[in-house]
C-alpha cells in the first residue's frame, strides 16, 4: 500500500482541522442567532385605539352653572339666598290655572340706567306714579325670575323723594340711578315691580 509523504499527511490533517473548525464556528453562530430571536420580547402590547390621533377636550359648563347670573328659580331659592349680591328677604310662589305667581323681595343696592316717566294725574293705570324702564344693557343688574318674560320696569315706592330728584308730573328723561328694596310682583293683576330710589347718579 502506497503511503503519502509525511509533509502531505500533515497538510491534509491541517486542512481537515480547518474545515472542522469552520463548521464548528458556523454552527455556533447559527445557534446563537436563533437563541437571540427566541429571547427577543414580542411587541404584543395593545396600543390605545386613539394613540397618535389628535384630540382636544373642551370643558363643558360646570354642573348647576346658570347661563345668566341674574336669573333665579322661585321654586329653588329661599329667604337668605342671594342673587347678584342682593339678599332675598321674602319669597312666595304658586300656580293658578293659567299663570304662575311669584312675589320676591330683595335687600341690597343696584345701579341701573334707563328712562323715567312721571305720569300725570289723568293717566288711567299709573296715575301720578313715577315709572322707570330699565334699558337692555343694565337689565342684567337686577334679579329676574326665570319664567318672567315681561319688559323690565318698576315704580318707585318712595314717591315724594323720587319726585324731588326726577321732577314733577309730566317730566321724563334718561337717568342712571341707585335703587334698593327691589321687589318682583309677577302676578296676573295690575301690580308692578317696585324699588326705592336711593340717589340719582346722572339725569338727562
Amino acid at each position: 500500500m502506497h503511503r503519502l509523504p509525511k509533509v502531505q499527511t500533515r497538510v491534509v490533517r491541517l486542512l481537515v482541522m480547518l474545515v472542522l473548525l469552520t463548521l464548528a464556528l458556523s454552527l455556533g453562530a447559527c445557534g446563537l442567532s436563533r437563541q437571540q430571536q427566541n429571547e427577543a420580547p414580542a411587541d404584543t402590547a395593545e396600543r390605545p385605539a386613539n394613540e397618535g390621533e389628535f384630540s382636544m377636550n373642551v370643558p363643558g359648563p360646570a354642573a348647576g352653572e346658570a347661563a345668566e347670573d341674574n336669573i333665579f328659580d322661585a321654586k329653588a331659592v329661599k329667604v337668605g339666598d342671594k342673587v347678584l349680591g342682593m339678599e332675598i328677604v321674602d319669597i312666595y310662589q304658586s300656580m293658578t290655572l293659567t299663570k304662575r305667581i311669584v312675589r320676591a323681595g330683595f335687600s341690597g343696592q343696584a345701579t341701573v340706567s334707563g328712562t323715567y316717566t312721571h305720569e300725570k294725574q289723568d293717566e288711567e293705570m299709573l296715575r301720578c306714579q313715577i315709572r322707570f324702564k330699565v334699558d337692555e344693557e343694565s337689565s342684567s343688574s337686577l334679579p329676574k325670575e326665570k319664567t318672567d318674560t315681561r319688559i323690565l320696569w318698576f315704580v318707585f315706592k318712595n314717591h315724594d323723594e323720587a319726585e324731588e330728584l326726577l321732577g314733577p308730573p309730566g317730566s321724563s328723561g334718561e337717568a342712571t340711578i341707585v335703587i334698593d328694596e327691589y321687589r318682583i310682583n309677577l302676578v296676573p293683576s295690575c301690580e308692578y315691580n317696585t324699588a326705592k330710589l336711593v340717589r340719582v347718579i346722572e339725569k338727562q
